[in-house]
């Protein structure tokens, strides 16, 4: 692989205007994955600290957290919303019970009575 690379970059750096931005372009690459500039790690270092076991977990906790905070707030609605239902079919339940008990007496009955029947 670095055979075809190294040969693919002298085909492309062949020019002598390509030679001029891509020749410092690649030696900056080359240093930054050896980790010589500055404090910089390397790339193989910094794979493996991608990659690290810490870092999954974190994550998982993370999205652990996440999703039960989910959970909860979908509960709760749910809760509100069964509550409200549920006081809503009561009022609607005993609101039939209040207009018959505040009702004057049905018309049928008194004319009935009134007609001599009874």
């Amino acid at each position: 692989m670095i055979a075809f690379l190294r040969e693919e970059f002298d085909t492309l750096a062949a020019g002598r205007r390509h030679r001029a931005w891509l020749a410092p372009a690649v030696e900056r690459l080359r240093a930054r994955a050896r980790g010589a500039t500055g404090d910089w790690p390397t790339m193989q270092e910094t794979i493996q600290a991608m990659v690290a076991p810490s870092v999954f977990q974190g994550a998982a906790t993370a999205i652990r957290a996440r999703a039960w905070r989910y959970i909860w707030r979908m509960t709760l609605a749910a809760l509100l919303l069964s509550g409200a239902l549920a006081g809503v079919l009561r009022l609607l339940w005993r609101l039939p019970a209040r207009v018959a008990a505040t009702a004057p007496e049905p018309v049928a009955a008194a004319a009935g009575e009134a007609s001599g029947g009874g």
